[in-house]
């Protein structure tokens, strides 16, 4: 099981976990999504 995903990791060892996983253009669309919509 992907780290981001057990339950058994602290909120930040899942989201470092996550951050590194994802591509720069992910991490865009997460920004703009939330730019534009304020949507989490």
């Amino acid at each position: 099981m992907e780290k981001y995903k057990n339950k058994t990791y602290s909120p930040r060892e899942r989201a470092a976990d996550l951050l590194e996983r994802m591509s720069v253009t992910q991490k865009l669309g997460q920004l703009i999504c939330k730019m534009f919509t304020g949507d989490p």
